[in-house]
């Protein structure tokens, strides 16, 4: 069993808009550096900035413009579904990397995602921006019709997404090639064909629940460590109730190695790994499907980790 920490909730200096409360409650993506954070919340229209500290307060990007309906179920429809953050490395046209964050594409709406060029600091630099993943979540859509994309990685020259299969469409990997998404990127627009392939992946079950992708990230020797959750819907909009999570392995060849369950029972949607040597850490942040509660920051020790996920 894998024991993780709790660090803090995520709450910010005031709420994001009126009549919502001053913390992030669905926190869907994870992104980490040595002094902050970054975090997708799919019920918003800002990613935020956290530090580690446990009472300082998290400060929003906005990525898009206007307002979603403060009512649950019609804020659920109108979201935009922020899922996947992943730092996009050094490049000429951005020399200190970039934050991209793919939408679930869960309904035909959620299909914009989002760009922020970063400075020396890893902060942001300039306005973040948009791009329109329509044309490639279609293609998609001829093989996965209920698509659900909740993470995404860099594994060499590809960019990994992830397919949460608690629809009738199953688990599953898809490798796009990096070169061409930061290509299409730059006009705004994602097209199917920067698709290489997908893999589809049986997970199990955990206290008889379907366990499906919720993140993952890359670890030593092109290994990927994802999370995954029981929640027991076969809905890829609504919610279920929520039977545990694990941390697994994927080996360079993207073979199942092993999945470990987590403590306390927490609903992991977001992970990221941080620092060096005996000093790194695996974060991990939460979404409780309850709009009245912070979602927070835990954390494990890397080699406490792996040593449980062998």
């Amino acid at each position: 069993m894998i024991k993780l920490q709790k660090i803090k909730d995520l709450n910010l200096d005031k709420p994001l808009q009126a009549g919502r409360p001053s913390f992030i409650a669905a926190a869907s993506g994870l992104v980490t550096f040595r002094d902050h954070f970054y975090v997708a919340a799919d019920d918003e229209l800002s990613i935020c900035c956290f530090t580690y500290e446990p009472t300082e307060t998290g400060q929003p990007i906005e990525v898009f413009s206007g307002k979603l309906p403060v009512e649950v179920k019609a804020r659920k429809k109108e979201k935009p579904d922020l899922e996947a953050l992943v730092y996009l490395p050094a490049s000429d046209a951005l020399p200190h990397g970039s934050l991209l964050s793919f939408p679930s594409g869960s309904t035909i709406h959620r299909n914009r995602g989002t760009w922020i060029a970063l400075n020396e600091n890893f902060l942001p630099s300039g306005c973040p921006q948009t791009f329109n993943a329509s044309l490639l979540y279609d293609g998609l859509r001829q093989k996965f019709p209920d698509l659900n994309l909740e993470a995404a990685v860099i594994a060499q020259d590809r960019l990994r997404l992830f397919q949460r299969g608690n629809g009738i469409s199953p688990n599953a990997t898809i490798d796009l090639l990096l070169s061409e998404v930061l290509l299409e990127l730059e006009n705004g627009i994602l097209t199917p064909g920067t698709l290489l392939s997908s893999r589809i992946y049986e997970l199990g079950t955990l206290n008889g629940v379907k366990l499906s992708f919720t993140d993952a990230a890359v670890a030593d020797d092109n290994t990927v460590l994802f999370t995954a959750v029981a929640e027991d819907t076969k809905s890829t909009y609504y919610d279920g109730r929520f039977f545990g999570a694990v941390v697994g392995r994927l080996d360079s060849k993207g073979d199942l190695q092993s999945q470990t369950v987590i403590s306390p029972s927490v609903k992991v949607e977001g992970m990221s790994l941080q620092g060096e040597g005996k000093d790194r850490k695996v974060y991990f942040v939460t979404d409780g499907d309850d709009p009245t509660q912070a979602a927070g920051l835990y954390s494990c020790s890397y080699s406490s980790l792996m040593a449980d996920c062998r």
